[in-house]
């Protein structure tokens, strides 16, 4: 009888740890019937809908020009791109799995544009989130202004060596003086 309890027992604890090992991981859903890419000014507009909130991420990407999107855990099984958008190109836009726990939206862009703003809003009621993205065109100037602006603002990299060597030296002087406050006088002399 207590080989039987010990036994159910075991295979319960069992059981329950192994279940408690897996992290749990709600996939969510992309809604494509409530989605919708559009052009505005020369420039894309998403106003993206999903089950639920998950983090993610917003770049463009020139060479060629593009928007990525990356969602943490979104199934786009069964969506048409062409649905999403209004032209015949099936090409311009690409979903799915970029490795294990995040999905990758990119949207192929005719000309330079950049992130103008972005922001995920979730539902309090329905815990649906919505993925808002619009994007500004960059002109040509602007594009090689703010590259020239990068290599400006890059950081002197001798520049954290500099204090180190400073701080090593202030340190070696206090250790030498400590150690001359230390010696007998005679010694000193």
């Amino acid at each position: 009888m207590t080989r039987a309890v010990f036994f159910s027992l075991a295979v319960l604890l069992s059981t329950f740890s192994a279940a408690y090992a897996q992290p749990f991981i709600a996939l969510a859903r992309f809604g494509a019937e409530k989605s919708q890419i559009t052009m505005r000014g020369g420039a894309r507009k998403l106003n993206l809908a999903v089950s639920q909130g998950v983090p993610y991420r917003v770049y463009t990407l020139n060479d060629p020009a593009r928007l990525v999107v990356d969602f943490r855990e979104v199934d786009f099984a069964g969506v048409d791109p062409t649905a999403l958008m209004n032209t015949l190109d099936e090409n311009v836009l690409r979903f799915g799995a970029v490795r294990p726990g995040w999905s990758r939206l990119v949207l192929d862009l005719a000309s330079p544009q950049r992130v103008k703003q972005a922001g995920l809003s979730v539902d309090t009621n329905s815990g649906n989130a919505r993925l808002k993205v619009d994007l500004v065109a960059v002109e040509q100037a602007e594009q090689v202004q703010q590259l020239a602006a990068g290599l400006i603002d890059l950081p002197d990299a001798t520049e954290p060596f500099d204090r180190i060597r400073e701080a090593i030296k202030e340190a070696q002087s206090q250790i030498a003086r400590a150690q001359s406050s230390r010696l007998p006088p005679a010694a000193a002399a």
